[in-house]
């Protein structure tokens, strides 16, 4: 229910506002101050929000917020101009102290956040925004606790951002960096990122993950940088897992809301699988309904030993798959063989299937000659 209840006075050209409070099961406003009766219609008022309930923005986040702080403005050629300084901003967020203040100014349908703070528990985010036109925004993050902000992550985070886009363009510069993040199935003992795209011309971009996590994968470490414009650009992508190390070089870009290219370089190499190489270039493409990697064919650089996989996943789910390999290093498959055992030979095969709700579907033949 919402419930309203107000005490003042209507004076000649002013309206005076000893009391306004409105109640509702997610929290209560008051405010107080003086409104003027006139063709420019200016305003200022002391206002209080008190256990304003947090899950309104997150249904994850628990506890209350409250909120003090002043507002003023007019009515100038029939558009508002107001401002609204927050005071403080406390409370309790998921058992954890809220802390916060900003200043809020709008105009020509234009929203200006400027010297806002907001602390959770351990973590700190400092920011300035804007919202019309264009879309702006400056931030700097300390997060130094995420698992307190009850979203389903762990770790640190720091970073620091700008960013803007007037609806055709987007231009974001900036560092991260971030130790034992986690989020649901995924984490990574240390990340780092830089960029510096601007709106139009070429850009750079560079990730590093170490010791990250994939459901049951684990990957020691990944390096990505990009080059270029959104439209065209270079990725190179070098990664290491055990003593396995794969490095690729794509060229791509975004286009109908999607993202494809061509690999021209691939290869994968460990001290028993040895080395091998991309044979030709191949298309990739990523969307949101699925991703899509053309036939690819690796050769060793040894005498013999080639293989070949084809991958096509859609918005269900559903991975489809076309995998050929002959002369496979046995010892190099990643299989816990018992301890002592001499494993030799090499692995030979052909399977098409797919994967779907957890189940697998395939035609398959292997021939795996041991010695």
């Amino acid at each position: 229910p919402l419930v309203v209840t107000s005490v003042g006075g209507l004076a000649a050209d002013s309206l005076n506002i000893d009391a306004v409070s409105i109640f509702s099961d997610h929290g209560q406003l008051s405010a107080n101050g003086q409104v003027n009766i006139s063709a420019e219609s200016p305003w200022q008022l002391t206002f209080d929000v008190t256990d304003l309930d947090a899950s309104l923005a997150d249904a994850r986040l628990g506890g209350s917020i409250d909120a003090r702080g002043t507002s003023s403005g007019r009515i100038v050629d029939g558009r508002p101009v107001a401002t609204v300084v927050i005071d403080d901003l406390a409370g309790e967020h998921n058992g954890h102290p809220v802390d916060g203040s900003a200043d809020l100014a709008y105009a020509d349908n234009s929203l200006k956040i400027e010297n806002a703070t907001i602390e959770f528990g351990d973590n700190i985010a400092r920011f300035n925004a804007g919202f019309g036109t264009e879309l702006r925004l400056d931030a700097a993050l300390e997060l130094a606790e995420l698992a307190q902000l009850g979203l389903d992550l762990s770790g640190s985070l720091n970073g620091d951002i700008r960013a803007a886009t007037n609806f055709e363009a987007l231009e974001i510069a900036g560092t991260i960096s971030g130790t034992d993040l986690a989020w649901q199935g995924y984490s990574a003992a240390q990340l780092n990122a830089t960029f510096d795209i601007p709106r139009s011309g070429r850009g750079t971009a560079s990730t590093q993950l170490a010791s990250a996590r994939a459901g049951d994968t684990t990957i020691d470490s990944i390096d990505m940088s990009a080059s270029g414009s959104a439209l065209a650009h270079e990725l190179r992508v070098n990664t290491v897992a055990q003593d396995i190390r794969a490095d690729a070089i794509v060229d791509a870009g975004f286009a109908d809301e999607r993202w494809s290219g061509s690999m021209s370089t691939l290869s994968i190499s460990g001290d028993l699988l040895g080395e091998w190489r991309l044979q030709e270039s191949t298309g990739v493409t990523v969307s949101r309904t699925g991703f899509e990697l053309n036939k690819t064919c690796l050769a060793a650089d040894a005498d013999k030993g080639f293989a070949c996989l084809e991958l096509e996943s859609n918005e269900s789910g559903s991975l489809r798959f076309d995998v050929a390999a002959d002369d496979i290093p046995l010892p190099a498959l990643p299989i816990a063989w018992p301890e002592g055992a001499i494993v030799a030979g090499f692995i030979e095969g052909r399977a098409t299937g797919r994967l779907a709700d957890g189940r697998l579907i395939a035609d398959a033949e292997l021939r795996l000659p041991l010695s």
